[in-house]
């Protein structure tokens, strides 16, 4: 045997193959009991029955694996195949038990899981939010259960999902800007899965095993607003505006259209504010702020050189969307932005306005107005 092994070790016979079954169980059983209870105080933190189940089950597995392992590596010590310090040995043990733990409590909630939430955009986007409890609360408090942080329209709280058997409903709290699903504000509603929640500017999409297979179909898509037929003036494919000609920056052989830059000096040079069509601010960093808009093509975007530039909203794109009049509407397009041009709540790529409108860019929403005296 290696001289560097403890004595008590080396003294005796090197124990058999049923004495290491029965220290590998023994050693086993009692991690697991442990990993059990360390499991089961996440469960108990938030009063619910679920996690301590996947709590539970988890720590043992993730204890049992711990245990064993602690004693395979003291027989391989002790048969001479490892030379690990005792320490070392401790070291692996805690580390390999704690991951292990982790891991499959981790596995349990998402095998087990029946609802949750998922934020679409914005700060912690793609985040995924369990509702164990009877009733989840949503707001800015950091004492709720699903704080929502940075977002000024949320109140501390703003509202509550409830469970009543295998259904999910959302509640509005009173709160200021009110709860909205599916682009409707609501003051209680039943949740199926698909539904797309707005709490102040911040959104989710509600996921419910039980109503998808209920309703076997395909999650509602939350970020098809609703199809508004193309102008005959806009190219349906490129998006410019067409020449006099019909051409546009697409089209094949005929003189090429004027360029973004040419478009960008044409409206800088262009009429100034009509002063009678504007956008109002009503939340954000520019509520209570307008911005009068010109009777050509008016850009946002963060750049403060554009016509409306929104500096200040860091959600905002540098091109983000454009309005302009056409033969008989204001029409709002979106150009190709990160998180996308909102009307009255639904998600647009190119959407007529009507007086009163809420048109959302980044997290300012603004109001339309139409024919304001100047």
């Amino acid at each position: 045997m290696p001289a560097d092994i403890p004595e008590a070790a080396r003294t005796g016979s090197t124990p058999g193959f049923l004495k290491f079954l029965l220290l590998l169980f023994g050693r086993g059983f009692g991690w697991a009991l442990l990993g059990g209870f360390i499991g089961l105080s996440q469960g108990v933190a938030t009063s619910s029955t679920r996690k301590m189940v996947n709590g539970v089950v988890g720590g043992v597995i993730g204890g049992a694996i711990g245990g064993s392992a602690h004693e395979i590596m003291a027989w391989l010590n002790v048969i001479g195949i490892m030379r690990f310090a005792p320490g070392m040995v401790r070291f692996i043990d805690f580390a390999l038990t704690g991951g292990c733990i982790g891991l499959f409590i981790g596995f349990l909630e998402e095998v087990r899981k029946q609802a949750w939430l998922r934020r679409l955009v914005g700060r912690n986007e793609g985040k995924e939010y369990l509702l164990y409890k009877p009733a989840t609360i949503l707001g800015r408090s950091e004492f709720v259960d699903i704080p929502i942080y940075g977002d000024p329209d949320v109140a501390e709280r703003h509202a509550a999902i409830t469970v009543q058997g295998q259904r999910h409903f959302i509640e509005d709290l009173g709160s200021f800007y009110g709860t909205s699903v599916n682009g409707d504000k609501v003051t209680k509603e039943d949740l199926k899965d698909g539904d797309t929640i707005e709490v102040g500017k911040t959104r989710f999409l509600f996921r419910d095993k039980a109503t998808a297979s209920r309703f076997g179909s395909a999650p509602r898509s939350y970020d098809a607003g609703p199809r508004i037929p193309n102008s005959q003036h806009i190219c349906p494919f490129c998006g410019a505006i067409k020449d006099a000609s019909g051409n546009c920056e697409c089209t094949v052989g005929a003189t090429p259209a004027p360029s973004r830059t040419t478009i960008r000096q044409d409206v800088q040079h262009g009429p100034a504010p009509t002063g009678n069509v504007r956008l109002v601010g009503v939340s954000g960093p520019y509520a209570g702020q307008a911005f009068a808009l010109k009777s050509g093509p008016t850009e946002i975007g963060r750049e403060a050189t554009k016509d409306i530039g929104l500096p200040l909203d860091n959600t905002v794109s540098r091109n983000h969307a454009q309005i302009a009049q056409e033969v008989t509407a204001w029409v709002i397009c979106d150009m190709g932005s990160t998180n996308g041009t909102f009307v009255n709540g639904a998600k647009v790529q190119r959407q007529e306005l009507s007086n009163g409108d809420i048109v959302q860019v980044g997290s300012t929403k603004f109001r339309f107005e139409l024919n304001v005296e100047s």
